[in-house]
Protein backbone atom coordinates (compact mmCIF):
# COMPACT_ATOMS: atom_id res chain seq x y z
CA UNK A 1 0.00 0.00 0.00
CA UNK A 2 1.32 3.42 -0.73
CA UNK A 3 0.92 6.49 1.48
CA UNK A 4 1.37 10.00 0.75
CA UNK A 5 1.26 12.84 3.35
CA UNK A 6 1.22 16.44 2.54
CA UNK A 7 1.76 18.99 4.98
CA UNK A 8 1.53 23.04 4.97
CA UNK A 9 4.08 24.16 6.95
CA UNK A 10 4.10 28.18 7.94
CA UNK A 11 6.73 29.49 5.96
CA UNK A 12 10.20 29.67 8.08
CA UNK A 13 13.22 30.58 6.82
CA UNK A 14 15.66 28.86 9.10
CA UNK A 15 13.77 25.71 7.50
CA UNK A 16 11.96 24.65 10.56
CA UNK A 17 15.32 23.73 12.77
CA UNK A 18 13.88 24.29 15.85
CA UNK A 19 14.86 27.85 16.76
CA UNK A 20 12.53 31.02 16.11
CA UNK A 21 13.38 32.84 12.70
CA UNK A 22 16.08 35.68 11.75
CA UNK A 23 13.45 38.19 11.30
CA UNK A 24 10.24 37.11 12.37
CA UNK A 25 8.34 40.57 11.94
CA UNK A 26 9.83 40.11 8.05
CA UNK A 27 7.59 36.92 7.81
CA UNK A 28 4.87 37.81 5.58
CA UNK A 29 3.43 34.45 5.95
CA UNK A 30 2.87 34.44 9.53
CA UNK A 31 0.04 36.47 9.03
CA UNK A 32 -1.67 33.92 6.61
CA UNK A 33 -3.05 32.11 9.06
CA UNK A 34 -5.08 32.88 11.57
CA UNK A 35 -4.06 31.28 14.62
CA UNK A 36 -0.37 32.33 13.67
CA UNK A 37 -1.46 35.94 13.23
CA UNK A 38 -3.18 36.03 16.30
CA UNK A 39 -0.60 34.90 18.55
CA UNK A 40 1.98 37.04 16.92
CA UNK A 41 4.25 39.39 19.54
CA UNK A 42 6.66 41.06 17.12
CA UNK A 43 8.21 42.71 19.73
CA UNK A 44 9.01 39.51 22.17
CA UNK A 45 9.43 37.32 18.88
CA UNK A 46 12.53 40.26 17.51
CA UNK A 47 13.98 39.92 21.62
CA UNK A 48 14.26 35.69 20.29
CA UNK A 49 15.29 35.63 16.80
CA UNK A 50 17.67 32.11 16.38
CA UNK A 51 16.94 31.46 19.63
CA UNK A 52 15.74 27.18 20.20
CA UNK A 53 12.27 26.71 20.63
CA UNK A 54 11.82 25.36 24.46
CA UNK A 55 8.86 24.89 26.87
CA UNK A 56 9.50 28.95 27.56
CA UNK A 57 9.95 29.88 24.25
CA UNK A 58 7.09 29.26 22.24
CA UNK A 59 6.71 31.09 18.66
CA UNK A 60 3.01 31.13 17.47
CA UNK A 61 4.18 28.47 14.90
CA UNK A 62 4.60 26.38 17.26
CA UNK A 63 3.12 23.04 15.16
CA UNK A 64 5.92 23.39 12.39
CA UNK A 65 8.59 24.76 14.28
CA UNK A 66 10.37 21.32 14.84
CA UNK A 67 9.66 19.60 11.29
CA UNK A 68 13.14 18.82 10.60
CA UNK A 69 14.91 20.20 14.13
CA UNK A 70 17.20 17.33 14.72
CA UNK A 71 16.78 18.44 18.75
CA UNK A 72 14.86 19.81 21.13
CA UNK A 73 11.09 19.05 22.24
CA UNK A 74 8.15 20.97 23.72
CA UNK A 75 4.91 20.81 24.77
CA UNK A 76 1.68 22.54 23.04
CA UNK A 77 -1.70 22.44 23.91
CA UNK A 78 -4.80 21.80 21.45
CA UNK A 79 -8.21 23.75 22.02
CA UNK A 80 -11.56 23.29 20.18
CA UNK A 81 -10.90 24.11 16.66
CA UNK A 82 -14.62 24.82 16.08
CA UNK A 83 -14.59 26.88 19.48
CA UNK A 84 -17.88 25.08 21.07
CA UNK A 85 -16.27 24.63 24.36
CA UNK A 86 -17.08 20.74 24.65
CA UNK A 87 -13.77 19.43 23.72
CA UNK A 88 -11.78 19.39 26.61
CA UNK A 89 -8.15 20.66 25.82
CA UNK A 90 -5.04 18.15 25.14
CA UNK A 91 -1.37 18.93 25.50
CA UNK A 92 1.32 17.24 22.49
CA UNK A 93 4.63 17.00 23.07
CA UNK A 94 6.23 17.82 19.20
CA UNK A 95 9.38 16.03 18.76
CA UNK A 96 12.27 16.57 16.60
CA UNK A 97 11.29 15.98 13.17
CA UNK A 98 7.49 16.52 14.51
CA UNK A 99 4.82 18.73 13.46
CA UNK A 100 0.83 18.55 14.13
CA UNK A 101 -0.75 18.13 10.76
CA UNK A 102 -4.13 19.26 9.49
CA UNK A 103 -6.95 17.39 7.03
CA UNK A 104 -6.99 20.59 4.43
CA UNK A 105 -9.06 18.43 1.81
CA UNK A 106 -11.45 17.56 4.48
CA UNK A 107 -11.63 20.89 5.89
CA UNK A 108 -12.39 22.69 2.56
CA UNK A 109 -15.53 20.09 1.82
CA UNK A 110 -18.63 21.82 1.90
CA UNK A 111 -20.06 21.72 5.62
CA UNK A 112 -16.88 20.50 6.71
CA UNK A 113 -17.05 22.53 10.16
CA UNK A 114 -20.86 20.28 11.04
CA UNK A 115 -19.58 18.55 13.67
CA UNK A 116 -20.49 14.87 13.62
CA UNK A 117 -19.19 13.06 16.42
CA UNK A 118 -19.76 9.57 14.92
CA UNK A 119 -17.83 10.48 12.01
CA UNK A 120 -14.98 12.16 13.87
CA UNK A 121 -14.62 8.54 15.60
CA UNK A 122 -14.73 6.89 12.10
CA UNK A 123 -11.37 9.14 11.09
Amino acid sequence: MATHLAARLVWHERGWDGRICNAPKDNGWCIRYEWVREARDDQAEAQRCGKPVTQDVLPPCQHDTNAFASRGQYAIQHRDPLYRRFLSPTSETIEPFSFVTAPFERMREEGAWVYDPEEQEQL
